[in-house]
């Protein structure tokens, strides 16, 4: 850990490389959601079914997702975080490669929940990593910089998935799935070196795990924070799941239009996070979201007006 936090051109060199390596972790979410997008009118015509359907699959991968978050920690504690990282990467490389050949939208509805699992991998192991490593202002400025990929990455992806869907089969968006897990695994393989000290040999034992789960959830202040943050994602993931069928769908956009016009609702969230990371200091966390939370109301409120009033825009 010491090695990291000291100033010279090695350790430098060092800690880059580690921040490039977690940030492709934490790109997983933009690839496997945001790159997809474009691509559901696409995937429902292929599949001979309906968007609603194709869209049930976002929703199995958010499934998955909440059961990898159980999982990924305790196994990465058991095992280290070097061979936890590698067998998620290689279960999304082989999910996303299910996906494509899926024959049915059930079929793929399955294989993304099972990605949602491995997808959930990402976040988690990230962040052990970057806690094995760094200590207080250390961690916090790792994980800034890992989030700004992150902000990055949900910029491009949706312009890339936008032109995919616009000039590939509907297969492509998930080729490009596994071909980034393959990329990002030899990565690691090549490139990472285990960053747990010791290794937890009770960590996979109900008796160890239920208890510190109980405890967890039994904090009010958690408790207050994760309800803000649901009732906040639960908002998005409304607009995600539809955004697609409205835009392309009822209003003629194109796919790699789309993708321009997601991405500018993600350079949002990119000028936010600068701007949020600024006046935390300054303003305070608990004001701080009430403002973010603020926003939201706002503009769910917008988009319900514009819906009753039927506003519509060329394409």
């Amino acid at each position: 850990m010491t090695d990291l936090k000291e100033s010279n051109p090695r350790s430098r060199a060092a800690t880059v490389l580690l921040v490039v390596l977690l940030g492709f972790l934490s790109m997983m979410g933009p690839v496997t959601i945001d790159m997809f997008l474009s691509s559901i009118p696409k995937i429902a015509k292929g599949l001979d079914t309906t968007v609603e359907l194709v869209t049930v699959s976002l929703f199995s991968i958010m499934l998955g997702n909440a059961v990898g978050f159980l999982i990924h920690g305790p196994v990465a504690d058991r095992f280290g975080r070097k061979p936890a990282i590698l067998a998620m990467l290689i279960l999304y490389v082989i999910t996303a490669a299910a996906a494509a050949f899926s024959p049915t939208v059930e079929a793929l509805i399955v294989w993304r929940f099972v990605q949602g699992i491995a997808h959930a991998g990402g976040r988690v192991l990230a962040v052990a990593v970057a806690r094995d490593l760094f200590d207080r202002e250390y961690l916090g400025k790792a994980m800034a910089d890992v989030m700004f990929v992150t902000a990055i990455s949900t910029v491009i992806m949706p312009i890339l998935g936008g032109q995919i869907a616009q000039h590939l089969p509907w297969q492509a968006s998930f080729g490009a799935m596994a071909a980034f897990g393959t990329v990002v695994a030899l990565a690691y393989w090549l490139f990472f070196t285990e960053s747990l000290a010791e290794k937890n040999m009770q960590a996979l034992k109900i008796s160890y795990v239920l208890p510190n789960f109980l405890m967890i959830g039994r904090n009010p202040t958690f408790a207050k924070f994760v309800f803000c943050g649901a009732f906040g994602m639960v908002g998005f993931i409304a607009f995600m799941t539809t955004s697609s069928a409205v835009l392309i769908g009822a209003f003629g956009v194109r796919p790699d239009v789309y993708g321009v016009l997601f991405a500018s609702a993600a350079l949002a969230f990119l000028v936010g996070t600068l701007i949020a990371g600024r006046l935390v200091l300054r303003l305070g966390g608990i004001r701080l979201i009430a403002i973010g939370l603020g926003f939201f109301l706002l503009g769910g409120i917008s988009i319900l007006i514009f819906a009753i009033l039927d506003v519509r825009t060329s394409a």
